[in-house]
């Protein structure tokens, strides 16, 4: 894919997920931290800098909306891909309608090469991605 290592936050209540997409992204290449919650999200990510976050969208606690209206408050620039099993044109349009300048969606399930064709689209070509449904 790329050369370049970047670093990629997981955020995911679903420790199945977690470890999926953990796995995927660390075989491609990439430094991966994990956390199961928006709160813990916050915390790392005034710590550390990630080049991507991929954020579940339906978590208890912070929602992954919440979560990254709070990130992006607080100057959060990197690039974010929503996790969810929504089909519902709802909910990318509460996203897409934001100033929140989400880089794209990952659908449930997904595979590695969706993951890989989200992280070329999105770090590589400086794309927005949508994961087909």
């Amino acid at each position: 894919m790329q050369s370049i290592k970047t670093s990629v936050l997981i955020v995911d209540d679903d420790e199945d997920v977690r470890r999926l997409l953990g796995r995927q992204v660390s075989s491609i290449g990439h430094d991966v931290v994990v956390v199961d919650s928006g709160e813990e999200a916050l915390t790392i990510v005034s710590d550390q800098e990630f080049d991507l976050i991929f954020i579940d969208h339906m978590m208890p606690g912070l929602s992954g909306y919440d979560t990254i209206h709070q990130l992006r408050a607080k100057g959060c620039k990197s690039k974010i891909v929503v996790i969810t099993a929504s089909k519902e044109d709802q909910i990318f349009d509460q996203f897409l309608d934001s100033d929140l300048a989400i880089d794209g969606f990952l659908n449930k399930p997904f595979d590695l090469g969706q993951v890989e064709r989200c992280l070329e689209t999105i770090l590589s070509r400086g794309g927005k991605f949508l994961s087909p449904s």
